[in-house]
């Protein structure tokens, strides 16, 4: 029998209250549409909202001899291989951690969250040194090896905080019933670590795909992936159409005109001005206004 004002039945599930996180997932999700909507745009630089709609953009992304979908395509395998290293390391390395009575428990916990202090560009030299001289600069596998000292430490992070979250004594009583440590870790750990480890491959997947320094140390001129093709293009790639029918064309360093100073000054700028202006009439003239 319910009564108006009684405390929630204690055998139903509480359920939380999801409008209150859609504000913030608006708020989270609102760049990336500005930017999916400004690639529709007409003008060849970055305008919201649209003047006008196209596709051309798309269509010039994976036109033929475009060098965008190798490296889409790169950066997809590269990111699947380093997340399964990824897991692989981070799966082992937190159950040791979690599971396990290391003597060097704080050295080895220092060890593995290493990568995650050094700078990128240090790391990047030292995966570069390594590499060079076994002959594997542009190789897909070693790029995603790269790829496995950043992702790694964090798969290892969340894993450590989703096996802490298990209760041992589910796995105690599965050993006490005869269980061994295989069919432990497949009936019982593995499904409850599963959302863990799930976030820790997309963490590790977006870790990856995002990656360029390691990528710019460790590509070649016929691999490369889709941040350094980014960077490379934003560098080097000069599209001359951009500023077709402008008499000058904008530019960043284009400061004030430089005013002649000095004696005589201003007959000098009299000089070079007026025959400009005598050409627009017919015949250039001399500053006392006679025609040559």
């Amino acid at each position: 029998m319910r009564h108006d004002g009684a405390a929630q039945d204690p055998r139903r599930p509480h359920r939380p209250d999801r409008r209150r996180h859609r504000p913030s997932s608006l708020f989270l999700a609102l760049p990336i549409v500005v930017i999916l909507v400004t690639s529709f745009s007409n003008n060849a630089f970055a305008s919201f909202p649209p003047d006008a709609w196209t596709l051309n953009w798309y269509k010039a992304l994976f036109a033929d001899g475009s060098k965008w979908p190798a490296a889409l395509s790169l950066s997809a395998l590269v990111a699947c291989l380093s997340t399964v290293f990824s897991l692989i390391i981070g799966v082992t390395a937190a159950t040791a951690l979690t599971r396990s009575e290391l003597p060097l428990h704080s050295a080895v916990y220092a060890l593995v969250l290493g990568p995650l202090v050094i700078p990128q560009i240090v790391t990047a030299l030292g995966l570069f040194l390594l590499s060079e001289p076994a002959a594997m600069l542009g190789s897909p596998i070693a790029i995603a090896l790269g790829h496995t000292v950043l992702a790694s430490p964090i798969a290892v992070l969340i894993l450590i905080a989703t096996l802490r979250g298990i209760d041992e004594r589910l796995e105690d009583a599965a050993a006490s019933m005869g269980a061994g440590r295989l069919t432990i870790a497949r009936r019982i750990t593995f499904p409850l670590a599963a959302p863990g480890m799930i976030a820790a491959a997309i963490f590790s997947f977006i870790t990856s795909f995002d990656e360029f320094y390691i990528s710019q140390f460790l590509s070649s001129v016929d691999t490369v992936t889709l941040p350094v093709q980014v960077y490379n293009s934003l560098t080097f790639d000069i599209d001359p159409t951009r500023h077709r029918g402008q008499r000058h064309p904008p530019s960043a360093f284009r400061g004030p005109r430089p005013r002649p100073r000095g004696p005589g000054a201003l007959a000098r700028l009299r000089t070079a001005e007026l025959p400009a202006v005598g050409r627009e009439h017919g015949r250039p003239r001399t500053p006392g206004g006679e025609a040559v």
